[in-house]
C-alpha cells in the first residue's frame, strides 16, 4: 500500500469509527445497569486507543504498515465490511 492510500484507508476508519462513539456513549447510558455490555463499550475505546498509537508510529516513522494492516484485517475490517456490528 503507497503511502497516500494509507492516509486515504487510515482516514476513512477513522470516520467510521468516530461515527460509531456517540452511539455507543448512549447505549453505555442507556444500558448502564449491564456490565457485560459496559464491558464491551470500554473494550471497543481501548482498541480504538491501541489502533490510534500504532497509527501514530507508523506516521511517526517508528512502526511498520504491516502492524497497521494486521490491525485493521483483524480488529476494524470485520465489522466495517458488513455495514457496521451497531
Amino acid at each position: 500500500m503507497n503511502f497516500t492510500g494509507y492516509f486515504e484507508k487510515l482516514s476513512e476508519y477513522m470516520e467510521q469509527v468516530n461515527s460509531y462513539c456517540p452511539r455507543l456513549q448512549q447505549y453505555k447510558e442507556i444500558f448502564n445497569e449491564f456490565p457485560r455490555f459496559r464491558d464491551a463499550v470500554d473494550d471497543f475505546y481501548a482498541i480504538v486507543i491501541v489502533f490510534c498509537s500504532e497509527a501514530l508510529k507508523v506516521v511517526q516513522g517508528t512502526g511498520s504498515i504491516s502492524i497497521i494492516s494486521l490491525l485493521f484485517n483483524t480488529i476494524f475490517a470485520p465489522p466495517f465490511r458488513y455495514g457496521g456490528a451497531f
